[in-house]
């Protein structure tokens, strides 16, 4: 048989496969997904469905949705206002209503707030039963008790208390509210599918540790909701039918460098999944960042080669309390590295298109560095899109039995030098498999490509 017509390899890298993949690219977004209502693979639909509650948490991305659940608000008395007042990430068109922090207290149109069709803004009545802070509260000045940078702080759950809860239904959505996804945490997504025993580890700050969600013990709060680093193991469970357990080693107050002096006990805990999450306490340049993130990995890899690696780019900080320029150059140095099997979880970028819609107060937890429930829950949504295929604005689960296109690389020894940039290239979008050796002249190609 013609060795040229074998089936046993699925493309043949040469100089035409090169330009038939200069021409048809294969990006994340070339991953088929199942459109809502499409009728089709069933057990996805249900999958998608049951994966987007989490204890009775909504984690599937809200600004996908047309509906919002518990969106917080705290009502801020500007100076001169006669009453105070809220915003909204959306204008609502349906269904408004203002709960309590614990949902058991439904406030009243008209007699605790008013509101305006077509408006994103809610103001307090002059007779309202819904807690709220005057602008003079909120930012007490340098030097004042309760405070950091002159802003209002408090730990545990005094912001819980005075944040309410919004739900409306709207018609917007913010499709770019996240970048898309450089590329997928393949092998880890292939373990989940092949629904084997999964394991995540945290390895970061007191955000990453779970400061001020609801359900961490220092914040403890009848909502109860987890730390993003529980929500994400628990959605991945739903979503894949596989048990996923996690491993949080995040300390309050450190830096990556103290995260590379713990990196090798990741080890330890057999992961295949690890979140680095640092840079919110980091006073170093973005290069000196870079570089110890860099040799965190470089430890991580070593010592535990299975192990896809997600790096999260922080939250960005009160704007009035502290300058907000370091957290973006850290970002940008985050993104800057782009290694085989590590992916970026950009929570910097939403963070701060959300704040040109609401006020810093609304989206955290002691108002100064850490988040709040919905804050944790936009953690987990921006690491929870890196296992979802995304095309035209929808986003789906993966199929669990869609398997990578293969690339085979036929070559001499040159072929062997580029093959590692290749995967990296295509890496969560084809499996590039190089043949073991030196193939050496075309005929000793043409005489084993059956075996390859």
């Amino acid at each position: 048989m013609n060795p040229l017509c074998s089936n046993s390899f699925k493309s043949l890298l040469t100089a035409a496969a090169f330009s038939w993949l200069s021409q048809h690219s294969l990006h994340a977004a070339d991953v088929p997904v199942l459109p809502t209502g499409q009728v089709g693979n069933t057990a996805v639909q249900n999958e998608a469905k049951d994966a987007s509650m989490v204890d009775g948490i909504n984690v599937q991305p809200f600004w996908k949705s047309g509906e919002m659940t518990g969106e917080p608000v705290l009502f801020i008395q500007q100076a001169g206002a006669k009453t105070a007042s809220g915003k909204l990430i959306f204008t609502p068109t349906a269904n408004l209503e203002i709960k309590n922090p614990d949902g058991s207290l439904q406030y009243e149109l008209g007699k605790d707030y008013r509101w305006a069709p077509g408006s994103r803004v809610i103001e307090l009545t002059k007779s309202t039963r819904i807690p709220f802070k005057t602008v003079a509260e909120m930012t007490p000045g340098k030097g004042k008790p309760k405070t950091i940078g002159g802003v209002l702080h408090s730990e545990g759950r005094f912001f819980y208390d005075l944040q309410m809860m919004v739900s409306y239904q709207h018609d917007e959505r913010m499709k770019d509210l996240i970048p898309a996804p450089r590329k997928m945490p393949a092998r880890s997504i292939k373990k989940l599918r092949e629904n084997k025993p999964f394991k995540v580890v945290a390895l970061g700050d007191s955000i990453t540790q779970g400061y001020n969600a609801s359900g961490f013990k220092r914040s403890k709060a009848p909502r109860n909701q987890a730390p993003y680093v529980g929500l994400v193991s628990k959605a991945l469970e739903l979503r894949f039918k596989t048990p996923v357990t996690a491993k949080n080693l995040a300390v309050a107050g450190k830096t990556a460098s103290w995260g590379l002096k713990m990196a090798g006990k990741v080890k330890q805990e057999n992961p295949d999944l690890v979140i680095l999450a640092f840079g919110m306490n980091d006073r170093v340049s973005p290069e000196q960042f870079q570089i110890t993130i860099r040799q965190m990995v470089e430890v991580v890899q070593k010592d535990s080669p299975d192990a896809d690696i997600v790096l999260v780019s922080p939250m960005i900080d009160n704007p009035n309390a502290r300058k907000n320029g370091r957290v973006l150059k850290l970002r940008d140095a985050l993104h800057q590295i782009d290694l085989p099997n590590v992916v970026h979880a950009d929570v910097t970028t939403p963070w701060r298109k959300l704040l040109e819609r609401k006020h810093f107060s609304d989206l955290s937890g002691n108002n100064i560095n850490h988040p709040n429930d919905f804050g944790h829950r936009l953690y987990a949504q921006v690491i929870g899109a890196l296992f979802e295929s995304q095309s035209n604005g929808q986003v789906s689960v993966m199929e669990p039995d869609r398997a990578l296109p293969k690339v085979l690389i036929m070559g001499d020894s040159i072929s062997i030098g580029y093959t590692p940039q290749v995967k990296n290239l295509l890496q969560g979008k084809a499996e590039v498999i190089h043949h073991k050796g030196n193939a050496g002249p075309t005929i000793r190609g043409l005489t084993g490509i059956d075996q390859w």
